[in-house]
């Protein structure tokens, strides 16, 4: 698909920050489903893994949203916003962008990510290079109609810094067994023909 169908198709389903660029588009898996991973970082940026960006995934057969990840040292805080606040944002998010998910969901629980996390993987907070840790309120949620994991991560300014559905969860192993392309450390474990082109000149 042409690189502008993609980014109008997104565009329709997310509203991408000012300031950033498309540098990555491909399409991938999110288990059985063929989803478009989309990577934008800050203009002027060199373009390599662990920096801040806005990364989504898209199920363009149905024009769904399957996932956000922004991070910003914009929005990196050392307080959190409080959980009533969080669940508001996470429904207000679910409702414009995933009113799917939003008319099966039940939230099981709402907890901070930390710098300094308790009990890993749930309360990581994303790391980058420069050793900044971007940390919100995780809402995590159940859909009862798929059976399947979804959470919102909401910054202490009340922006949703990520968003992730239809996740699978290994309870023997704790660990999800879903794709993490939003994830920049899954990113960097994966074989070269994902990583392949980070780096390069942007196009």
């Amino acid at each position: 698909m042409e690189k502008s169908n993609i980014i109008n198709i997104a565009s329709k389903l997310i509203d991408i920050p000012k300031g950033f660029e498309l540098v990555h588009y491909k399409l991938v898996n999110h288990d059985d489903t063929p989803v478009y991973w989309l990577r934008f970082i800050k203009e002027g940026e060199k373009d390599r893994l662990g920096i801040e960006h806005f990364s989504i995934t898209i199920d363009l057969e149905s024009e769904k949203l399957m996932g956000i990840m922004w991070l910003d040292k914009n929005l990196d805080s050392d307080s959190y916003i409080t959980e009533d606040g969080a669940k508001d944002v996470a429904i207000k998010f679910l409702k414009k962008n995933a009113p799917d998910l939003y008319e099966s969901i039940e939230i099981r629980w709402i907890r901070p990510t930390r710098k300094k996390p308790e009990n890993p993987p749930h309360d990581e907070g994303f790391a980058l290079k420069d050793k900044t840790i971007i940390t919100g309120m995780r809402v995590k949620m159940w859909a009862n109609d798929t059976q399947k994991y979804s959470w919102v991560i909401v910054s202490e300014q009340g922006k949703v810094i990520s968003f992730e559905r239809d996740i699978v969860w290994n309870s023997e192993m704790h660990c999800r067994t879903t794709e993490c392309f939003l994830h920049d450390k899954w990113l960097e474990e994966q074989s070269k023909d994902i990583t392949n082109g980070f780096g390069a000149s942007k196009n």
